[in-house]
């Protein structure tokens, strides 16, 4: 789940959390956040039992925002310690930085021994940038947690060899494409299919919970590995406070410029890293199908990844930018073609550009707040296999009039949400612009899965496993 859009949080983090895992020379000692929650070390003194969740989490990603809320919601359980895990060090491949994110892993892995129970939440990309030293760091987390649950933030499994696939591209001299058929099998073998492996043997030594969040991945957990003690769960948020807080919030607190539109002005949110993948184009292509008065507010910036050097404009935001300028993008000039004709070539839309306003990339709590005081939050996504996203549940957990591309995921999040979710077909600008026009006919529903229900599911997939493992 690496799409959101919020930048370190502002709003006051509630967990412990271990400074010195930071440290880059110094990559030592989760244990020392313990020591300051609950005395020598981790363990629970009769009061609640402690719980160590180790995930990226003062960083620029979705799986960091989740974790953030996450703490909260556990609260009322568990004495949380949040165990970050450092980007700085972890992501990248010079032999020193492999060398100290190794020692940091570690230590990590040394430390969750002192806890009651340890949650990974599972995202191979935060462990390392290549696959196989990534299954091999989460293999040393694993074997450190005497009692563990996994949060699945990707889902890979490789099946066989693509042969044929590769076979056929290669006779087609389509190198690129064969390597790509091999690569996600190797890839998704190490951070998929041996990771499963890697938990089924030890699920036979003492007991491990699977927390996912479709209830897809639920049943490929049940019948491709049989696996006990799954749990799943949609991606959830706020909590009551959080939502009472940006329910309160008014344009004006947003943005100035905002606040001097006409009262009859229907904002639309998108939300999320600005990339291909969030289908941004198809939102601003569908306000051009929408009346004046409606407008699109563009919350997030590019992924720190995407930033490159010497780069002057990222390609996919220069496409959003031109179609917001009403351009359209030529492949390149021909010899023949004059300035001009080229120039009026570029300028057959309407120019958006006082109806498309970028909002930024924003703290938690903005976050919440921009998407409270827009008419209609739209996830536009094309189908790149994701198994949740954070912009979506929070805009269910506020109420909003949602629009979303009929991807998998969000197909599978409607499960939980029956009739919350209005859906469009992948890159349908022409439809999307028609439901946004469309109005409610019906109340929207009460919530059934919320922040309660999932500090509910964490409670079970950890107190209430041990439990019953030691009545057997």
């Amino acid at each position: 789940m690496n799409d959101g859009t919020h930048d370190r949080p502002s709003d006051g983090a509630t967990a412990t959390i271990d400074p010195a895992a930071r440290a880059p020379v110094e990559v030592a000692a989760p244990e020392r956040a313990a020591a300051q929650s609950n005395g020598t070390d981790g363990r629970s003194s009769g009061k609640k039992p402690t719980l160590a969740i180790v995930s990226s989490y003062d960083e620029f990603c979705g799986i960091a925002a989740y974790t953030r809320h996450l703490e909260r919601q556990l609260a009322e359980h568990f004495d949380v310690t949040v165990i970050p895990l450092d980007q700085r060090i972890l992501r990248y491949e010079t032999p020193r930085r492999i060398k100290l994110g190794n020692e940091h892993i570690a230590r990590i892995a040394a430390s969750l021994s002192k806890y009651d129970y340890a949650n990974i939440q599972y995202e191979p990309g935060t462990l390392a940038s290549i696959p196989e030293l990534a299954y091999r760091r989460m293999r040393t987390l694993v074997k450190g947690a005497p009692s563990l649950s996994v949060t699945f933030h990707t889902f890979l499994t490789a099946g066989g060899i693509p042969a044929w696939p590769a076979f056929r591209d290669l006779c087609k001299l389509r190198f690129g494409a064969a390597f790509e058929h091999l690569a996600y099998y190797r890839r998704a073998r190490s951070i998929g299919d041996r990771v499963f492996s890697l938990l089924k043997r030890e699920s036979k030594k003492r007991p491990i919970s699977f927390i996912v969040h479709t209830k897809r991945e639920a049943d490929r957990l049940e019948l491709d590995f049989a696996f006990d003690n799954i749990f799943h769960h949609p991606l959830s948020f706020l909590t009551e406070d959080q939502i009472d807080d940006a329910l309160r919030c008014q344009v004006a607190d947003i943005s100035a410029k905002l606040a001097d539109l006409p009262r009859d002005t229907k904002l639309i949110g998108v939300f999320g890293f600005i990339g291909r993948y969030k289908g941004t184009l198809t939102a601003v292509r569908a306000l051009r199908k929408l009346p004046d008065n409606y407008h699109l507010l563009v919350f997030g910036g590019l992924h720190p990844n995407s930033i490159r050097r010497e780069n002057e404009l990222d390609e996919y935001l220069e496409e959003v930018v031109n179609e917001t300028l009403g351009r359209t993008q030529l492949p390149s000039s021909k010899p023949w073609q004059s300035s001009k004709v080229v120039k009026d070539l570029l300028y057959l839309h309407s120019d958006l550009s006082d109806r498309v306003h970028f909002m930024g990339a924003m703290s938690d709590r903005e976050f919440v707040r921009g998407m409270a005081v827009c008419d209609s939050v739209v996830l536009p996504y094309i189908e790149v296999g994701q198994t949740s996203s954070g912009p979506i549940s929070m805009a269910v957990e506020l109420g909003k009039h949602v629009v979303a591309s009929r991807t998998h995921t969000f197909r599978q999040f409607a499960r939980y949400h029956k009739d919350r979710i209005n859906f469009f077909e992948v890159g349908n600008h022409l439809e999307l612009a028609e439901r946004l026009l469309a109005t409610r006919d019906r109340p929207i529903p009460d919530l059934t899965h919320d922040g309660h229900s999932n500090a509910e599911i964490y409670r079970r997939a950890h107190i209430g496993v041990t439990q019953a493992a030691a009545a057997r």
